[in-house]
């Protein structure tokens, strides 16, 4: 009897195990900047740097550029890149790093080869929000900039 209660209340705990899983299903990969156009906020606060932002911004465009600033609306942006998908790749190439808020900070990560910067996979989740995992970019700062939280539309 206490073997056959050990066996059930072991088989109930695996069931409920893998039914909390983690996150919740993945997101459908990208694969074409048109699912990714538009202007994206972080959803959690980015702190790497002393006190962090209150907002982040990243705007996509559909000319394969895209944009970090600490606006929805504002032409300046902290830091550019150009991007492209290759399968459910998204490569990135920073093309100019002009600092947080004026002030003089020399975190860019680009060896100036004009090589990609960095290999993500974009997710769009159920919820709407974009997702970027699977990183392949030796530069922390920007690997932290786009992983770790999601991206919601601003509407």
């Amino acid at each position: 009897m206490k073997t056959r209660v050990m066996t059930i209340t072991i088989l109930v705990l695996l069931l409920a195990l893998s039914a909390c899983g983690g996150a919740g299903p993945p997101g459908e990969p990208l694969t074409k900047a048109e699912d990714a156009v538009g202007v994206w906020r972080r959803t959690e606060r980015w702190t790497v740097l002393r006190g962090g932002f209150p907002e982040m911004y990243m705007q996509v465009r559909a000319d394969g550029t895209m944009g970090f600033s600490q606006a929805a609306d504002t032409d300046y942006e902290w830091m550019s890149l150009d991007f492209a998908f290759e399968g459910t790749g998204f490569s990135i190439t920073e093309t100019g790093f002009r600092g947080f808020g004026g002030e003089a900070h020399d975190m860019s990560c680009t060896g100036g080869s004009g090589a990609p910067s960095g290999v993500y996979e974009v997710q769009l989740l159920a919820n709407g929000n974009l997702e970027f995992v699977n990183a392949q970019d030796a530069c922390q700062m920007r690997r932290e900039t786009f992983t770790g939280t999601e991206w919601a539309p601003v509407q």
